[in-house]
């Protein structure tokens, strides 16, 4: 990190303008999800395109790596990609991914957010191998970001920022508490950022938590999402009523000098990324040995980091280790880079596995470059000693939903996103659904509506000019989801309407459809309550 903070004070110096290949990326997620292109401009605002990439469908995360772009696709449940330059667009990259809306990606997975099913998902790199529940039962998460250690994600209902080791275990989803609907995230090498939909300011803290700033940079307008580089923090007006705001705001890296209308003339702005300053390509050697090995012995890994960019300078930072397999390694362990020569670092580390299995170790790189750059893999096996057979696990019990009711039957919207709480206090607007719980489980909320249509080859399909003479008929349908963590005894979700920090339920009659699931994948009865939300 020190040669890239070098570099950030002499451009700001020379007052030089940015390198050729550095871009600011943003979603135009338009009113209430209509857009449908992903714009760019240079880092310093200039040549702005608000139809960079077109034909995405509701984009709103963005995320960037040193040869692709990547957005999600909300209504298509897709992540699309494309080259930098533009080319090659591919809308359904990674299939499948569950009304995904926050998007990050790392050396070697893309990650996204699915909030109204509480979860994060991860694939490849390429695509493949795509895991819905990579981090599963965590409350509502609308955007994720990652380093060489850690996934964050943001936490509006519980008003915090979540946190998990690199693996997906160690989840603390009050990692950072005292924010206020936080919507977007963000790390670099020092510091975590945040949005504050609620106070309308973007907030900081150190990487381990300490020292929060919930006002780290006010008048930021109404942030939707935020990016980092080495110079600036920028973010995404999403404006209020939703989808309204026309501008990226940016300020320098200390928070001073904020300017809300950097970037001007998109249509409401959504997710965020920037291109890096630097061309890294990072090939990660893995070694290690033994392989097999018997408990109890332990396993000596190293990796290799080459910087073709830095030329004959070696890297300098930290290599974080993980491995796939459950229990069999500390979750993310790093050590510092040790230079070589030649652009080549290596780091060290010995594992002792406390389980027998099959693993794969994986080495993600964080340093002194603008890519935070990963690769490689090294197959690993586990013999256990002979021994006597372990206990078979116990039979869990099913979830159970009883006394499921709400405050009021007939409410006006309002503009704060979902709270599940365990406090009595109501909201002002909106109503109170509340249930009581015989266990910790994952609830689901489906919000459903009876809408017109028309009967096309036996069943009711949507209007449209084609099938405007066909018979009429009434069809159901799903207009958001929410997902929550709820705990054993008496849960309350204060609801004013609000599916995520860019949707909300349109007025009508509608049917919530309430079910809780446990660890153990058990399902409890779907309860139903019946509402009508007023102008």
């Amino acid at each position: 990190m020190a040669r890239l903070a070098t570099l950030a004070a002499v451009l700001a110096a020379l007052a030089l303008p940015p390198s050729a290949g550095a871009y600011v990326y943003w979603s135009n997620f338009g009113r209430l999800g209509s857009g449908t292109t992903i714009g760019r401009a240079n880092l310093d605002g200039s040549l702005p395109n608000q139809s960079f990439i077109a034909g995405a469908t509701s984009p709103e995360g963005v995320a960037v790596d040193g040869q692709h772009l990547y957005w999600t696709n909300n209504l298509n449940n897709a992540i699309g990609r494309a080259n930098l330059d533009g080319t090659s667009p591919n809308q359904s990259f990674i299939a499948s991914a569950s009304a995904p809306q926050g998007v990050a990606v790392d050396g070697q997975h893309v990650y996204w957010a699915s909030p109204g099913f509480g979860r994060i998902g991860r694939a490849n790199l390429d695509g493949t191998s795509p895991d819905q529940s990579f981090i599963a039962g965590i409350n509502g998460p609308p955007d994720v970001a990652v380093d060489g250690q850690h996934v964050y994600w943001t936490n509006p209902g519980s008003n915090a920022i979540g946190r998990a080791n690199l693996n997906g275990t160690g989840i603390n989803e009050t990692f950072i508490p005292g924010t206020s609907e936080p919507n977007g995230v963000a790390v670099d090498a020092e510091h975590i950022y945040w949005t504050n939909v609620g106070t309308k300011t973007i907030g900081r803290a150190n990487l381990d938590g300490s020292s929060p700033d919930q006002s780290f940079i006010t008048g930021a307008g109404v942030p939707a999402e935020v990016a980092v580089d080495g110079q600036h923090v920028y973010w995404t007006n999403i404006g209020n009523p939703v989808g309204s705001g026309t501008t990226i705001g940016r300020a320098n890296l200390d928070g001073s000098a904020p300017d809300p209308s950097f970037i001007t003339g998109a249509n409401g702005p959504y997710g965020l990324a920037l291109d890096s300053l630097a061309t890294v390509t990072t090939a990660t050697t893995l070694a290690c040995s033994p392989s097999p090995l018997t408990l109890p012995a332990s396993a000596s890994c190293t990796a290799t980091v080459s910087d073709t960019a830095a030329g004959a300078s070696a890297p300098s930072g930290t290599v974080a280790f993980s491995s796939s397999g459950a229990g069999l390694f500390t979750p993310t362990v790093s050590c510092a880079l040790v230079g070589t020569g030649g652009g080549q670092s290596v780091c060290q580390l010995t594992y002792t596995p406390s389980a027998a299995g099959a693993t794969t170790i994986t080495a993600s790189y964080a340093g002194d470059l603008a890519h935070a750059a990963s690769g490689g893999t090294a197959p690993l096996t586990v013999l256990a000693p002979p021994g006597p057979t372990p206990l078979g696990p116990t039979t869990p019990v099913a979830p159970s939903l009883t006394q499921v009711v709400q405050s009021h039957s007939s409410w006006r919207e309002g503009n704060r996103l979902a709270t599940f709480t365990k406090n009595t206090r109501r909201a002002p607007l909106g109503t109170t659904f509340s249930f009581v719980l015989n266990e910790r489980a994952h609830v689901s909320f489906a919000f459903t509506q009876r809408v017109g249509g028309r009967m096309v080859n036996g069943r009711c399909a949507a209007p449209t000019k084609k099938n405007r003479n066909k018979s009429a008929c009434k069809r159901t349908v799903t207009p958001g989801t929410l997902a929550f963590t709820g705990h054993a005894g008496l849960d309350k979700l204060a609801f004013q309407g609000r599916i995520s920090g860019a949707r909300k339920l349109q007025p009508g009659r509608y049917t919530l459809l309430i079910t809780a699931t446990n660890s153990a994948a058990q399902r409890s009865n779907t309860h139903t309550l019946n509402f009508t939300i007023v102008r």
